[in-house]
């Protein structure tokens, strides 16, 4: 009876450690899929923080080239007007002169 009592006892030991050994095995599985699921989290985030960059980027070069078209546009225009002040200017001062002389 004390040799079956034994007997039981290391049997259920021997089940404890399996049950111990399996549930290791389970937390190292979880634990390295939880990882591999971490390190794609962090890659699709690299990812979409690098497209969100470059999308920006590419908003503020469109609108810096909208911005200097823009002033090429205004300068383009203030010189015609320049030129055409002096233009009436000269007219002008040959009108003066060409009086003067007669």
């Amino acid at each position: 009876m004390i040799e079956e009592t034994i007997r039981a006892v290391k049997e259920a030991e021997a089940k404890a450690d399996e049950t111990v050994a399996e549930a290791k095995r389970k937390a190292d599985e979880i634990l390295t899929e939880n990882e591999k699921r971490i390190q794609a989290l962090r890659d699709r985030t690299k990812a979409d923080m690098a497209k969100a960059a470059r999308e920006a980027k590419d908003r503020e070069e469109a609108d810096g080239r909208d911005q200097l078209l823009a002033a090429d546009q205004e300068s383009a225009k203030e010189a015609d007007r320049i030129r055409a002040e002096a233009a009436s200017k000269k007219e002008d001062a040959v009108d003066a002169v060409i009086r003067a002389l007669i």
